[in-house]
């Protein structure tokens, strides 16, 4: 695993444990443009050693101008995806960093919850049936897979994959959506138990 992939998956592991302090959103900021970073110097690299390779003036150029065309995480836009239409990796690479971004940037920062064993045994319930139906289809990797009967009936779904570290440890990553959006894991069960709690 590379330091993109490792800082991808400590803020995707962050931002579904929900914020507590600016503090946290920070840290996970952190994490996120870490991995930027590293994504930028490694597809720099790539594009210098094209660069050398090439022959013609012409695409000299015009690798030197998409060398420095790469912009700022968060001057990101569609328009780039056709500017960088070549490297559909890189593109994919960056969307996931510019929408974990703003799902960061969106979230509420919530008070530490008090029931929290409730919270994890819930946690561990949703992990465990993803990686079940996972186990079940045969799949590395599923997209959309429903999940609203585990959240109260909330439009909630998520996109899971299976990723093997640099120590060869097996493991999902989850992506969770509320009504398509990227949402943190434990703002949607706040809101799947705040929704769902008996009037006192």
């Amino acid at each position: 695993m590379d330091i993109y992939e490792d800082k991808l998956d400590k803020a995707v592991v962050a931002f579904n444990e929900g914020f507590t302090s600016q503090a946290a959103k920070k840290r996970t900021f952190d994490l996120i443009n870490c991995a930027y970073d590293f994504l930028k110097t490694q597809f720099q690299d790539e594009i210098l050693a094209l660069r050398n390779q090439a022959t013609d003036d012409g695409k000299k150029n015009e690798l030197t101008e998409l060398y420095w065309s790469i912009p700022y995480l968060h001057n990101w836009k569609d328009k780039h995806d056709s500017l960088f239409s070549l490297y559909p990796s890189f593109i994919e690479k960056m969307n996931k960093l510019v929408s974990l971004r703003l799902a960061v940037k969106e979230s509420e920062i919530l008070p530490s919850m008090k029931a929290k064993t409730d919270i994890d045994k819930k946690t561990e319930q949703v992990h465990q049936t993803v990686a079940e139906i996972m186990e079940k289809r045969r799949q590395q990797y599923v997209e959309g897979l429903e999940l609203a009967q585990l959240f109260n009936g909330l439009n909630v779904s998520v996109n899971a994959h299976e990723v093997v570290n640099d120590k060869g440890t097996r493991f999902i990553r989850y992506f969770f959506y509320l009504n398509g959006k990227l949402t943190a894991l434990n703002m949607i069960m706040a809101i799947a138990y705040e929704h769902h709690k008996p009037a006192v």
